[in-house]
C-alpha cells in the first residue's frame, strides 16, 4: 500500500463515521426529554481525537497566512503559498470538515448540558483552520474547474456553520469566495458541485498523470 492510499483509506474510515453520530447527536438534543447519553459523548471525543490525530500525522505544517481580518475576501485566499499537493490539501480540507462537525457537536453538547458555564470546545477554531486550508487549496489548484470542485465542500460547510452560529461577518466571507470562484467559471452550476468535491480524493489518486512537485500537471 502506498503512502497515498494509505493516507486516503484512513481518511474514508474516519470520515465514514460521522453521519451516523451527527444523525445520533441531532437525535438527543432534539429528543423530548432533552438527554445526552455519555457514549455518545465519549464517540465524539473519541472521533475529535482521531480526526486530530491525523491531521498531525499527515497534515504536519499549518497554510501560512498572514492576514486574519474577518470581511476581506481576499485575505485567505491571495497569500497561501505551500508546498502540499492538490490531493494532500484535498484531504486535509475534508479531514478538517469533519473536525469541524464534530467540534461543533461537541460544543452545542456543552451548551445544552451546562448552558451558564463557558464551553470546553471551540469550533470557531477549526472553522479559521479550514478557511487558511482553503486559502492553500486555490493555490494549487491551477484551472477555475478544479477551484471549484475542491472549493465547493468547505464553503458549503463553513456556510452552515455560520449560519448556525448567526455570523453574518463569516458568512459574506462565503458568498464573496464563491463570488470570486464563480467569476472564473460562471458557466459552472454550483450546486451539483458538492458531490464531486467529495470524491475528488479519488479521482486525484487515480489519475495516472500525477501532480509533480509544484503543484503543477
Amino acid at each position: 500500500m502506498t503512502a497515498q492510499s494509505e493516507k486516503l483509506e484512513s481518511l474514508l474510515a474516519l470520515g465514514s463515521r460521522i453521519p451516523l453520530v451527527l444523525k445520533h447527536v441531532d437525535k438527543s438534543i432534539n429528543s423530548e426529554p432533552r438527554q445526552v447519553k455519555s457514549s455518545l459523548v465519549k464517540d465524539l471525543m473519541s472521533q475529535e481525537k482521531d480526526l486530530t490525530t491525523y491531521l498531525i500525522i499527515h497534515c504536519t505544517t499549518d497554510p501560512q497566512v498572514t492576514s486574519t481580518q474577518h470581511d476581506r475576501v481576499n485575505e485567505d485566499l491571495d497569500q497561501a503559498k505551500n508546498s502540499k499537493s492538490l490531493f494532500d490539501l484535498t484531504c486535509e480540507s475534508l479531514c478538517r470538515i469533519c473536525l469541524l462537525l464534530v467540534v461543533e457537536s461537541l460544543h452545542n453538547f456543552e451548551s445544552h448540558m451546562w448552558p451558564t458555564q463557558p464551553p470546553t470546545f471551540d469550533p470557531q477554531t477549526h472553522a479559521t483552520s479550514l478557511r487558511k486550508t482553503m486559502a492553500a487549496l486555490t493555490d494549487a489548484a491551477y484551472t477555475p474547474i478544479c477551484k471549484a470542485r475542491v472549493m465547493s465542500a468547505p464553503l458549503h460547510f463553513l456556510r452552515r456553520f455560520y449560519e448556525q452560529q448567526g455570523d453574518s461577518a463569516g458568512l459574506r466571507w462565503c458568498q464573496r469566495v464563491r463570488e470570486t470562484v464563480c467569476k472564473e467559471a460562471p458557466w459552472l452550476r454550483w450546486d451539483a458541485l458538492l458531490p464531486w468535491c467529495l470524491l475528488y480524493p479519488h479521482k486525484l489518486f487515480f489519475e495516472v498523470e500525477d501532480v509533480d512537485a509544484s503543484g503543477r500537471h
